[in-house]
């Protein structure tokens, strides 16, 4: 059940213990109600009642006169005066009494402040001109004190007031109407009940539907992320396959291109040489040079093929041993004649292939003067000396780095990203695009790194090659 859930059952709750509430208070005031109506009056209750509240009225009264008449009426009794201090009426329900006064010996020096009496009234009672009591008749004659001396006068007459403290038969239609609201409040009660437990019953129906209808979502979730996966499977191959045709379809150009050259140029040079015994020697012996020169870029070309499928296909198998790196800079200085090799500045001792790393070296080199380079400088450091737009392979630290640096006409910025790849090679571009791919795969099979740095005034590649561990701890 959901925090939404509770506070509705809570409020459903609550609205039953309201009610619940109601009705039981109701119940309890309903027999107080009838335990009172039934109860017998007493006269001093019954007089300390009327006088009371005949004191209130008449004290804050502007007209007596007419407060005391409209008093009477409120009470249902004989006749309602006002006396001042001398016992002399001021104001009366019964006109014919004011400027009269009262003789009751009862009421002379008597401490009480209720005082009554049952007694002959002296003066006949006229109500709204008509005498209703004559002076012998005998009534209650209650007084209590009001302010400035002055006295309220309430008269009674005997068989009326027995008739007023009788108890009263059956239940009371007060207390009936009290009951009947405490009844409809029980019952209201029973409703929001039977609603609470109802509307449980349909929270625990939705509860169970919705952690169904929450499965069948995980359900239907992990098929559709089956599905996703299956469709980017499939698209990936799609573009694989495509990109695979795109490649295999630039390699049959390009090696149409790249072997078709050189061999046309030898067979076009053997075909001279055996059109003419009688060519002189030097002219023999530059078709003779061309010839060679094209067989060798021919046998590299074809070389490098076979050395990236064989990678391929076999992976590289190279065996790390310690050099110096003075060693190394000895071995690029025979294998790369045309590079400018700058001595280590300090001592240093790696854990590498030195064959390899000579290789790769030289053959980044090659590719420098490849793609328009004039100058290429090789030099070492102890921390690479650029930030890198392109990194392959995972940079040693620490390490040496030996950089290949030269002075062609920088790489595309929008081809950077591409260069390590097979096969990868601007249009006007020399090359078969396997060079630098052929560098990442000796790069990493030997734990070693590659980055590159690139710009108009020329590229910089640093080959980054892990030291011995005795050498990294100095």
């Amino acid at each position: 059940m959901n925090e939404r859930d509770r506070r509705v059952s809570r409020l459903w709750l609550a609205s039953a213990g309201l009610t619940a509430l109601i009705a039981v208070t109701a119940a309890i005031v309903a027999v107080h109600h009838q335990a009172d109506a039934t109860r017998p009056i007493g006269e001093g209750e019954l007089f300390a009642h009327d006088t009371a509240m005949a004191a209130e009225s008449l004290a804050e009264a502007a007209d007596p006169d007419v407060e005391v008449r409209r008093v009477r009426n409120s009470l249902t009794i004989e006749a309602v005066s006002v006396v001042d201090g001398n016992l002399k009426y001021v104001a009366s329900s019964s006109p014919n009494l004011v400027g009269t006064s009262l003789e009751v010996p009862f009421f002379q020096g008597s401490p009480m402040p209720l005082r009554a009496l049952a007694a002959p009234i002296g003066l006949p009672v006229v109500i709204d001109g008509v005498e209703e009591w004559d002076s012998d008749d005998v009534l209650y004659q209650v007084m209590r004190p009001l302010e400035e001396g002055r006295m309220a006068v309430l008269f009674y007459d005997l068989q009326e007031l027995a008739a007023r403290r009788a108890i009263p038969e059956g239940i009371r239609p007060e207390t009936l109407s009290i009951a009947g609201a405490g009844l409809f409040f029980a019952l209201m009660t029973i409703v929001l009940l039977a609603g609470r437990a109802g509307a449980r019953r349909r929270v625990r129906r939705s509860i169970e539907e919705a952690v169904a209808l929450e499965a069948r979502a995980v359900e239907l979730a992990a098929h559709n992320e089956a599905l996703d996966e299956a469709r980017s499977a499939a698209e990936r191959a799609l573009a694989l396959a495509e990109e695979k045709n795109r490649i295999r379809s630039e390699f049959v150009l390009m090696i149409n291109h790249e072997l078709n050259t050189p061999l046309t140029g030898v067979v076009t040079s053997a075909e001279l040489l055996a059109a003419d015994p009688e060519m002189p020697v030097d002219e023999r012996r530059v078709l003779v040079d061309d010839m060679v020169r094209e067989g060798d870029q021919l046998r590299s070309l074809i070389s490098r093929m076979l050395t990236v499928a064989r990678i391929e296909n076999q992976g590289l198998g190279y065996s790390l041993r310690r050099i110096e790196a003075a060693t190394l800079a000895g071995s690029l200085r025979r294998t790369t004649p045309t590079s400018r090799v700058i001595d280590p500045n300090q001592p240093a001792t790696l854990m590498t292939d030195p064959e390899g790393l000579v290789a790769l070296i030289a053959s980044l080199a090659e590719n420098s003067r490849t793609h328009g380079a004039t100058e290429v400088v090789i030099e070492f450091g102890r921390s690479l000396p650029f930030d890198p737009d392109i990194v392959v392979g995972r940079i040693p630290d620490p390490g040496l780095f030996v950089s290949v640096r030269d002075n062609g006409p920088g790489i595309d910025p929008a081809f950077v990203p591409r260069i390590f790849e097979k096969f990868e090679k601007r249009s006007d571009s020399p090359g078969t695009g396997l060079g630098l791919y052929l560098a990442r795969l000796i790069a990493e099979a030997m734990d070693a790194s590659i980055a590159v740095t690139t710009g108009p005034g020329g590229t910089t590649m640093a080959v980054g090659v892990g030291l011995a561990r005795e050498a990294a701890a100095a």
